[in-house]
């Protein structure tokens, strides 16, 4: 890319056009089309995606997942290659709407690889359009698209994409202001039918994105019902917004129920401890790995975001008509105040008082409640006139844009150190190089499975005669469909390489038989009598499993009642605070 005089001329074009208030929607989209295309820039023309943190493991995922889809099942949730083949429950406790997503794409984008890149595109695109709709609707047309251009730029967004490699959380980006928009209006006196049920789904749809981010927005609609709770005259509609809530959580149950109640077959305990425990990642921390070069950009990421929204809390100091704040801008304020705190050490009691908040691993997360309370925050100061109209206003559009375009240029400068093209996959055997970098998440591994062996255990055959004297074919190997067909001169048993997990069933000769575990590898054993049997092992649903989808359908049916049943005008609208 050229650095030289082309950033400033992209800033002062988009500069121009955003300081536009008469700005037409469908100029806004156009605008937005082009600060995500400079976003993703060097992802499109190398054709590759940045070797981030996680981007092995979940290029790994989509190759799983999309076997999964294309041997019949609606919902996979065996990864069939990890662990030397073993298999591993992963799509029961990583949420699963990232991976419809890429297989999507990939109905007519034969490249897996070229998939995921116009997924993370379309992510860009659709959370600049997302904010642009959320706040023109909610303040009018003045600040919208600044908003907007910002979001999409904001440094941990481009960072998720150029250092982290975490896809799941990128696409959150995309849904994050429409649930902060129904949350709002849901909870004022003119929320609508629409406004719940999009609420509902929103929710819903962070959960099946990705679950940390999910939690995160979940305690942050604790604390505005709490803060809705403390302003007289709002307390009714409290229940209305909580039960919206609700049914999201029952919409998502199909991933999120097994996700959380099946951790006790796991090991999800087994990672470094320093993660679970958060010690040593805080920022501003003295044990915080500083020479890293991703933390230098995250110790950057919350300098400039404080240093922005000190800026527009104190621009319009003067001006009377500010003084009086809304009730959702005040909430923000503090959301954005809290979310800082929670990335520092001083808040490690927080840490042990929240239940299950070490579970988000890395304080750092809450970033991205910093910028979506930034960004709403930007839109409602500009959509007063006379802020639009004064000098510090004009100053201050100019320097966000100019600040974002150029910072924008440093992590994207990681995809020419390291990222991984479809001809660099295609010079690799998947199933042996490629396996050993992206599949090792110990923390799904089930509990039967020999943590002390697993790391060293060479591929075995899918089929290994334990005793007895036999001889066996394989007929059909699918991720969660396995014949065997065996032919036994003596009472045998079997061992099938695939760990045992809650959803395996055996069955011989169409009869299901009772499954045991072989203790030094956690695998699946099957004894056959003496003859010719037919062995088929399927991986499906659980009881447990069932009511969940049972839950998510019914809460996607009872939705429509419930958003009947409280009414209100659907064509409502959000009070513009400038008038």
């Amino acid at each position: 890319m050229n650095r030289k005089g082309g950033t400033p001329g992209i800033a002062s074009s988009l500069r121009s056009v955003i300081g536009n208030p008469a700005l037409s929607f469908p100029a806004g989209v156009a605008v937005l089309a082009l600060s995500s295309l400079y976003c993703v820039l060097p992802v499109l023309i190398q054709k590759s995606i940045p070797l981030g943190h996680d981007t092995g493991f979940h290029i790994f995922q989509s190759f799983q997942f999309l076997q999964g889809l294309e041997n019949g099942s609606f919902y996979p949730r065996w990864a069939a290659d990890a662990n030397n083949g073993y298999g591993s429950p992963n799509f029961i406790f990583y949420a699963p709407l990232t991976y419809y997503l890429i297989s999507f794409v990939h109905l007519w984008e034969p490249s897996v690889i070229m998939s995921m890149v116009w997924v993370i595109c379309a992510g860009f695109f659709l959370s600049g359009l997302s904010m642009f709709i959320v706040a023109r609707k909610m303040f009018g047309n003045p600040g919208s698209l600044l908003s907007a251009v910002v979001y999409q730029m904001l440094p941990f967004h481009l960072i998720d994409l150029y250092y982290r490699g975490s896809f799941a959380e990128l696409l959150t980006y995309s849904v994050l202001p429409l649930f902060f928009y129904f949350l709002m209006k849901t909870s004022s006196p003119e929320g609508s039918r629409v406004s719940m049920a999009g609420l509902s789904l929103s929710y819903a749809g962070l959960i099946l994105t990705h679950l940390a981010t999910g939690f995160i927005f979940t305690v942050f609609a604790g604390g505005y019902l709490l803060h809705e709770l403390c302003c007289p005259g709002n307390r009714k509609t409290v229940f209305k917004t909580a039960g919206s809530l609700l049914v999201g959580l029952g919409i998502s149950a199909v991933y999120l129920g097994p996700a959380v109640l099946e951790r006790k077959f796991v090991h999800i305990g087994v990672l470094p401890k320093y993660i679970y425990s958060y010690a040593g990642i805080f920022l501003f921390d003295s044990r915080a790995p500083l020479h890293e070069l991703f933390f230098r950009f995250l110790y950057i990421t919350v300098i400039l975001e404080a240093f922005l929204i000190l800026l527009i809390l104190l621009l319009p100091r003067k001006l009377s008509s500010m003084e009086k704040r809304t009730d959702s801008s005040r909430f923000l304020i503090f959301a954005f105040i809290g979310a800082f705190f929670l990335t520092t050490p001083l808040s490690g009691p927080v840490w042990h008082l929240i239940p299950q908040l070490p579970f988000l691993q890395f304080p750092w997360r809450w970033i991205i409640v910093m910028e979506v309370s930034l960004c709403i925050l930007i839109a409602r100061t500009y959509s007063f006139e006379k802020v639009q109209d004064s000098r510090p206003a004009k100053f201050l559009k100019s320097f966000i844009v100019i600040i974002l375009t150029l910072f924008a240029q440093l992590p994207m400068q990681n995809i020419q150190a390291a990222s991984i093209s479809e001809a660099d996959f295609l010079r690799l055997d998947r199933m042996s190089q490629w396996r050993n970098i992206m599949d090792e998440k110990p923390e799904y591994l089930p509990v039967w499975a020999n943590l002390e062996k697993i790391w060293t255990r060479k591929r075995d055959d899918r089929v290994v005669t334990i005793s007895g004297r036999n001889t066996t074919r394989v007929t059909e190997w699918a991720p969660e469909d396995r014949t065997i067909e065996v032919r036994a001169l003596s009472d045998t048993v079997i061992r099938i390489s695939s760990y045992y997990y809650p959803g395996w069933e055996v069955t011989v000769d169409g009869e299901k038989k009772p499954i045991d575990v072989e203790k030094e590898t956690g695998a699946l054993l099957v004894h056959v009598s003496e003859g010719d049997h037919t062995i088929r092992t399927t991986f499906g649903d659980t009881r447990f499993r069932s009511i969940a989808k049972y839950g998510s359908l019914l809460s996607l049916l009872f939705l429509i009642p419930v958003t009947m049943l409280f009414g209100g005008s659907i064509g409502s609208k959000v009070r513009n605070p400038s008038k």
